[in-house]
């Protein structure tokens, strides 16, 4: 069970990835704004973030990079969900930091294998320097 925040301005996508990954065992909060979903992720602190490109107040890119710079979130595991499919947007989110993109509409089993790969905590790579 991980908990998670989803910031998504339509209600209606909210509510159906809040069920599908409640069933799967997720407890999911949603923030409608961007600036209070950042502020709230902020706050909370959460197992994964679920943003969505398009927000009112503050777009999905500008909270995944305003997170990436906060020392107890940097490593907080951020999936985009967005119905923009197109490479260079995709390709902007992951240098910015995301995880992860799913592009809407998408498969529940899709999004819960996403979420779940989201999860699994990435351990750090240490290289013994060469001569010891």
């Amino acid at each position: 069970m991980a908990r998670i925040i989803y910031v998504e301005d339509d209600p209606i996508v909210a509510e159906l990835v809040q069920t599908i990954l409640g069933e799967a065992g997720h407890i999911v909060g949603i923030v409608a704004h961007g600036e209070l979903g950042h502020d709230t992720i902020y706050l909370k602190q959460p197992d994964l973030v679920i943003l969505d490109r398009d927000l009112p107040g503050m777009d999905g890119i500008e909270i995944l990079k305003s997170l990436k710079q906060v020392a107890g979130l940097y490593r907080t595991p951020i999936l985009m969900l967005s119905a923009n499919r197109s490479q260079k947007s995709i390709d902007e989110a992951m240098a910015a930091g995301a995880l992860d993109y799913l592009v809407k509409p998408f498969e529940p089993a899709d999004l819960i294998a996403r979420v779940e790969a989201c999860l699994v905590p990435v351990e750090p790579v240490f290289r013994r320097p060469r001569g010891t």
